[in-house]
């Protein structure tokens, strides 16, 4: 270890010059990160941030560097007496689970939508219940494609011709058979979105089945708000009077559960 001491000499003057040298027995270790304020660790301990020179024994020290959102990065550095080192740690940012993972929405894949709603008639007066299952395969993170089937009850199903006419017809179920589309305009957790059935109609009445649908989707979650039409060319039951088989046009809120087509 090196010693330096100021002396003055004047004329005819004698200086003695004396001084005692230590043998090192450290080295130095400046730990560096491509992320501001990480946080070092030497051998297990932590001594405190990046951009530090840190006092170490000789021999082989193990450098952890760690920052939130980061993976963790190890360095093994040999240091002897004297010696100074670097050791620079290359942290890179971890899939965290965010909100997005906890609750992925769909990007590519085969996917299936769970749904219930409710609705009431438009001309006709009823309650309708229903329950959909639509399996497809998400080709890019805003189109969806499949194919489904329906059941619907209509509840207490009443033509109200004015003030003097109405007719009860009574419960009715129906099972529509349809092609799904759906268009999702956000690639992310939450987006609007809307969708298209176009079927056939089998049960108590049979014909064809069209609906369109809006609504937001939260991550696995989906709200819809949508209109339901049937229009209806067979009928396996007896109406009252003599009259066309009736065509049920509906306005419908459901709620709908996404499995499949993880988010990547």
């Amino acid at each position: 270890m090196e010693q330096t001491q100021t002396v003055t000499i004047t004329e005819n003057c004698n200086t003695n010059l004396s001084g005692e040298l230590k043998k090192i027995t450290t080295g130095s270790l400046f730990v560096s990160s491509n992320v501001a304020y990480s946080s070092v660790y030497i051998d297990g301990k932590y001594v405190g941030f990046v951009g530090k020179y840190y006092e170490v024994m000789p021999g082989i020290h193990q450098v952890k560097i760690t920052y939130p959102g980061y993976k963790d990065d190890m360095v093994n550095v040999t240091v002897k007496s004297g010696e100074i080192k670097s050791a620079h740690g290359f942290l890179r940012k971890t899939k965290a689970k965010k909100k997005e993972e906890l609750f992925d929405y769909p990007n590519e894949g085969v996917r299936c939508l769970l749904e219930a709603g409710i609705g009431g008639g438009i001309g006709y007066n009823y309650t309708l219940f229903e329950t959909n299952a639509i399996v497809g395969y998400q080709i890019c993170p805003m189109l969806f494609v499949g194919s489904g089937v329906s059941l619907h009850c209509y509840m207490d199903v009443t033509y109200d011709a004015g003030y003097y006419y109405s007719e009860s017809i009574g419960d009715i179920k129906n099972a529509p058979i349809f092609l799904y589309a759906r268009y999702d305009m956000i690639d992310a957790g939450i987006s609007p979105f809307f969708d298209i059935n176009l079927g056939l109609v089998k049960g108590d009445l049979e014909g064809k089945y069209y609906a369109f649908a809006c609504g937001v989707r939260f991550y696995s979650v989906n709200v819809v708000l949508g209109m339901e039409f049937e229009q209806h060319d067979i009928s396996t039951i007896e109406w009252k009077g003599n009259r066309d088989d009736p065509d049920f046009l509906s306005v419908v809120f459901r709620v709908s559960l996404d499995i499949g087509a993880r988010k990547r």
